[in-house]
């Protein structure tokens, strides 16, 4: 039997079930507010689950309101990024206004992940980011993929590098200096950034397949 996919309920319609039931309407009314059976059990616990982080969540937000992000906080907000995570997902993880995660980011030289990736039209690399020579084993970011990767071999006469590909869709590939970021400085912020560097379930290193240079 397949198993069932846990419902999705978003705050507005938390909000719009408490408005029902607050004027006096229907159980069953709150139940396809939140698009869910009808169960007045399952109702009250969804509400009473939401009302608890609803709380939690305005009283940490209170107690982080004009404070600095510490170095370990800083350092996780790092790694979630890199992992993937939107900045309002890290916001809400740690009770952060986005605007305050996205700064933060940007300071540290992070902001590499562009909208959506163009490997024939890659986004520039930060200053902060610019490298001028690189070496097997380190960790990089390639415009061209929108992703980190792990230098294997270094061709320094001509200037690019054969590289392990992070992530679901993991290959080697050849990528020219420019279009690569160095990442020691996001290092110094206390992240680990070998572990940024992921391969599908089950998939060696070198058992990814070869990408003609281009």
């Amino acid at each position: 039997m397949a198993k069932r996919t846990p419902v999705e309920i978003s705050d507005a319609q938390f909000e719009a079930a408490i408005q029902i039931l607050a004027d006096k309407g229907t159980k069953k009314l709150a139940c396809e507010a939140l698009g869910i059976a009808y169960n007045v059990k399952r109702l009250a616990d969804k509400i009473e689950e939401y009302l608890d982080k609803r709380d939690r969540t305005a009283r940490m937000r209170k107690q982080k309101r004009g404070t600095t992000i510490q170095p370990d906080e800083g350092a996780s907000i790092l790694e979630l990024y890199f992992a993937g995570d939107a900045v309002s997902v890290i916001s809400e993880r740690f009770y952060r206004p986005n605007s305050i995660v996205k700064n933060y980011i940007e300071s540290k030289g992070a902001n590499l992940r562009a909208k959506s990736a163009d490997y024939f039209n890659p986004s520039f690399i930060p200053d902060q980011c610019i490298g001028y020579s690189f070496e097997a084993g380190e960790v990089a970011w390639s415009a061209k993929h929108n992703c980190t990767v792990e230098i294997l071999v270094v061709n320094d006469e001509k200037e690019y590098a054969s590289v392990w590909v992070s992530g679901e869709h993991a290959h080697k590939a050849y990528i020219e200096f420019f279009n690569l970021g160095k990442m020691s400085h996001i290092a110094d912020q206390g992240v680990d950034i070998s572990r940024l560097v992921t391969f599908p379930e089950g998939v060696k290193c070198r058992e990814l397949p070869q990408v003609r240079r281009k």
